[in-house]
Parts: C-alpha cells; structure tokens; sequence
C-alpha cells in the first residue's frame, strides 16, 4: 500500500485563533511537534509553526495574528509525489491535512 497523507498525518489537537503563544508553546513541547493547525468555526484556517511563535512580541499574543493563513493542506489521499510537490510549492515543512473543509491530521516534514 502507498503511503498518503491519511498514513503519515498524525492526530494533533487544533487550536483556535484566540490561543495565546505561551499555550500553544506549551502544548507543541507537550505533543512534540512544531507546528499546530488553526481551527475557526470547525474549519481548518492557518497553521501555526515555530517560526511564527518566535515572531510574537509577547506570550499573550493570539495565534490568530501569527498563523499562517490560508492553512497549507493535502487532502487525506495525497501521495507522497504530492505531499512533497506541495511541501515546496507552500515553502513549507508541514501541511494540514484537510477532509472537505476539516482538519483530519497534520503532517511534518521530517516524517518523510
């Protein structure tokens, strides 16, 4: 079977615009990730990595000012080809993976 987005994403809770840094610092050192996908009215809007943290002036600030918007994405049966293809369309290293309109998962470059 081929790898797809579905196969390599990885279950990551969302975070809504109105998360402050010092909570999504938090909560990326938790899950061991480095990036968080955005969710707004259940509909994947940006996403949020360690470079966008650092651009914070404080550790109130919303990551809805920070994020990355519109949220890079595949959808769950992208294949590796693709994933790649986009990683580097969206200078990026890593992708939401979006179903319709929801976040399903969320896939880092390193797990390529």
């Amino acid at each position: 079977m081929a790898d797809t987005a579905r196969t390599l994403m990885r279950h990551v809770p969302a975070v809504g615009p109105e998360t402050d840094v010092a909570t999504a610092t938090r909560l990326m050192r938790r899950l061991r990730v480095r990036h968080l996908p955005v969710v707004e009215q259940r509909q994947c809007v940006g996403l949020v990595g360690e470079e966008e943290l650092a651009g914070a002036t404080g550790p109130d600030d919303i990551i809805g000012l920070l994020c990355r918007r519109p949220a890079p994405c595949v959808p769950p049966d992208a294949d590796r080809r693709r994933i790649d293809e986009q990683l580097r369309r969206d200078h990026t290293d890593a992708l939401s993976v979006i179903d319709g309109v929801h976040l399903v998962g969320l896939i880092e470059g390193d797990v390529l």
